[in-house]
């Protein structure tokens, strides 16, 4: 799972976003004390339990997504720390990702958001899904209700039918894209469709976590 732009698509897997001839990139401008705050703003193996494993990994390229129909304008927004984190629990088949940016300011967050978390996000990663997901049978992408974290808050599941070892299996990514203060979180669960009931409490203990971590006098 990488980054890609602002909010939108940070925590989505690697196949996702990786065209980006039409994207609208936003600008970069890395500031050391934004930086160290993305970084302090990650989860850590702390936040797990027993069969876990995982912690910091290296930033990726902060791009835009590419979709037909679907292109947020964000070149006028400015990333000033960014931060990436995965973890894995290899026994449950449960895998997260995190992506931390902070923003120039309160406005770029709402900005974002309000440009990105739109009709046409969930056609964009249901696309996105079909163009580069290995023994893809199905996907569908839908809008998920969580509790609201931070300033803004919204969330997506994608329901994938996969064929695997001879057999067909369904398994749901979860998206789920909050913003406090300068910060924009974008947090990635996949997991067996059987964790279906247990995934967006979990995701949201992530999100009051890191919420709780980040929160410093601006």
């Amino acid at each position: 799972m990488v980054a890609a732009k602002p909010l939108v698509a940070s925590a989505c897997l690697a196949l996702l976003f990786a065209s980006a001839a039409l994207a609208d990139d936003p600008t970069v401008r890395i500031r050391p004390a934004d930086q160290d705050w993305a970084a302090r703003s990650l989860l850590k193996m702390l936040d797990f339990g027993v069969g876990w494993r995982g912690g910091r990994t290296p930033s990726r390229k902060v791009t835009s997504p590419s979709c037909p129909g679907f292109h947020p304008k964000v070149s006028d927004l400015v990333v000033t720390g960014h931060a990436n984190a995965s973890f894995t629990n290899p026994r449950a088949g449960v895998q997260v990702s995190l992506d931390v940016q902070v923003m120039r300011s309160v406005d770029d967050v709402r900005t974002d958001f309000g440009r990105t978390i739109r009709p046409g996000l969930a056609d964009c990663l249901e696309y996105q899904f079909k163009q580069g997901t290995r023994n893809l049978i199905g996907v569908t992408v839908k809008r998920l209700d969580v509790p609201a974290v931070g300033g803004v808050t919204a969330a997506y599941r994608a329901t994938l039918l996969v064929r695997t070892n001879g057999r067909t299996a369904t398994v749901l990514s979860d998206f789920l894209f909050f913003g406090h203060s300068r910060l924009e979180y974008s947090l990635n669960v996949v997991a067996s469709a059987r964790y279906r009931q247990q995934l967006v409490p979990f995701e949201s203990d992530m999100a009051r976590i890191l919420v709780k971590r980040a929160s410093r006098p601006e």
